[in-house]
C-alpha cells in the first residue's frame, strides 16, 4: 500500500491525492470497467451527487474537484465510486473490533480487512493536514474519500465491516462513507460523532462500525442507513463479522441463509476465545488463523484474503497498519 500526506484547503488536498495516487487510480478506472459497461454513469446521478455535496459537505466537492484534476480523472468516476458499492457480495469481508481499559492504552479500535481472493483495487495510507479541520490517517480504496477505517488528532477512531440494508433511501442523501469522512476531521468524541450522523439524511451500503476514542468511550454503531444504532456501549470488548447486532437490526442485511450462516460462525468463533485484555492480545486475536472462521484469512473456504490490518490507539495518536496478514507482516506506526 502506498502511503501519503496531503496539507491545505480541499481543493490541495484533493489535488496533491490525485497527483500521488494518479497510477493507482488509473488502475482502479480500468478494473471498474466492466461494471461501468452494465450500469453507465447517467447525468442524472451526478447531478444529484452535486447537489447532495453541495447541500451538505461543499468542503468535499470541492475536494473531489481536486482530486480529478490531480489524477485526471473525470469527476463522474469518482462521484460514482464514492456513492456505490458494488464489489462481489460473496466475500464476507473485515472484522472490526474494540477493547476498552487496557491498562496502557485506554481504548483501542482495530480491524483486518479482507477482499476477494481475485481483487486488486489498491488500497492508500492517507495522513491527512487540512488548513481547516483535524489531522487524520485513513485507509482506503484509491479514489475513495471514505471516513471509515480512519482516526483524528482528537484521538476519535473507527474500523468498520459491511453490512448492507434492506431500508429504502429514496431521496437526495450523503453517502455515509463521505459524512464519515466530513466528520471525522472535525468531531473530537464518539458520542458527538453519532449525534452528528443523524442530522443529515444518509444513504450507501449499510455498515457495522466500532467508534472508540481517547476519553475511554467506545461503542459499535450499527448504521443499517437509514436506519442507526448503537451496542456494546460500555462493554469492554465487541467486535462484529458482517452482520448487525442490535435488536430490530437482526436481519437488516438480507443475507442468504448460506451466506449468514458463515458469518454467524465467524462471530461464534471469536465469541469462544479468551477475551483481549491488551493491545499484544489483540494483535495476536488479528494474527488468528487457526479456523476457516479466524479473524485473519487466507483464502479457501473463507473465500476471502485479509489485505491489511489496523490498530488505531486513540490515547497514543497512533495507528498501527499492516500490508498483508497480521501474521506474516510486521506493524508500522503512524503518530498524529
Amino acid at each position: 500500500m502506498r502511503k501519503i500526506e496531503t496539507y491545505g484547503s480541499p481543493r490541495q488536498m484533493g489535488e496533491q491525492y490525485g497527483e500521488a495516487m494518479r497510477q493507482e487510480i488509473h488502475l482502479a478506472r480500468e478494473l471498474w470497467g466492466e461494471w461501468f459497461k452494465k450500469f453507465p454513469v447517467t447525468d442524472d446521478f451526478s447531478r444529484n451527487v452535486r447537489q447532495v455535496l453541495a447541500r451538505y459537505a461543499p468542503d468535499i466537492l470541492e475536494e473531489f474537484s481536486g482530486l480529478a484534476a490531480g489524477s485526471r480523472t473525470e469527476e463522474n468516476f469518482l462521484f460514482a465510486i464514492n456513492f456505490t458499492d458494488t464489489f462481489d457480495d460473496r466475500t464476507e469481508r473485515c472484522t472490526p473490533m474494540f477493547l476498552r481499559n487496557d491498562p496502557d492504552e485506554g481504548v483501542i479500535v482495530a480491524k483486518n480487512n479482507d477482499a476477494g481472493p481475485q481483487e486488486r483495487f489498491p488500497f492508500v495510507v492517507r495522513k491527512g493536514n487540512p488548513a481547516s479541520g483535524l489531522p487524520f490517517v485513513q485507509i482506503t480504496y484509491a479514489g475513495w474519500l471514505s471516513g471509515l477505517d480512519m482516526m483524528n488528532a482528537e484521538g476519535l477512531a473507527n474500523t468498520h465491516a459491511s453490512v448492507g440494508s434492506v431500508f429504502p433511501k429514496s431521496g437526495l442523501r450523503m453517502d455515509i462513507r463521505l459524512r464519515m469522512y466530513q466528520l471525522m476531521q472535525f468531531c473530537r468524541s464518539a458520542e458527538e460523532l453519532e449525534q452528528k450522523l443523524r442530522e443529515v439524511p444518509l444513504t450507501g451500503k449499510g455498515f457495522a462500525i466500532a467508534v472508540g476514542d481517547a476519553r475511554n468511550d467506545a461503542f459499535f454503531l450499527d448504521a443499517a442507513v437509514p436506519e442507526l444504532a448503537v451496542r456494546a456501549r460500555g462493554e469492554n470488548f465487541a467486535w462484529a463479522t458482517n452482520l448487525y447486532m442490535s435488536p430490530g437490526l437482526l436481519h437488516a442485511d438480507a443475507r442468504p441463509v448460506g451466506r449468514r450462516d458463515h458469518c454467524v460462525k465467524r462471530y461464534e468463533y471469536i465469541r469462544r476465545q479468551p477475551v483481549p485484555r491488551n493491545l499484544s492480545e489483540i494483535r495476536t486475536l488479528l494474527s488468528d488463523h487457526s479456523s476457516p472462521y479466524s479473524p485473519c484469512r487466507h483464502g479457501g473456504e473463507t473465500l476471502s484474503v485479509t489485505t491489511w490490518s489496523m490498530i488505531a490507539r486513540p490515547q497514543k495518536r497512533s495507528v498501527l497498519y499492516t500490508d498483508g496478514n497480521p501474521c506474516m507482516n510486521s506493524y508500522r506506526e503512524i503518530i498524529l
